[in-house]
């Protein structure tokens, strides 16, 4: 649910990392550990990406379907989507 919808909307690096501060500490709770070091191991055991990360690649794909969408109003503004998607990359 946190991230319907960010993959269309302007996201800046102060609100990723907010979002994966919140991710962290939600993690300390359920792991019942004050350590981010020891969160972070479990993320990458458990194989759990960072919230900015998947807004990220959410983002990408959603940009990537509008570019290639050959619809007269995504083409209207498919400049901006290929020009934020380069940012991206």
């Amino acid at each position: 649910m946190l991230l319907y919808g960010l993959d269309a909307c302007p996201v800046n690096v102060a609100d990723k990392r907010s979002l994966d501060f919140v991710q962290t500490r939600l993690l300390m709770e359920m792991f019942n550990t004050g350590s981010v070091d020891i969160v972070h191991e479990c993320c990458v055991m458990l194989n759990i990406r960072t919230v900015s990360s998947l807004i990220v690649s959410c983002k990408r794909k959603f940009l990537t379907k509008f570019v290639n969408n050959h619809n007269s109003i995504c083409g209207a503004v498919s400049g901006l989507a290929r020009r934020e998607l380069n940012d991206l990359n």
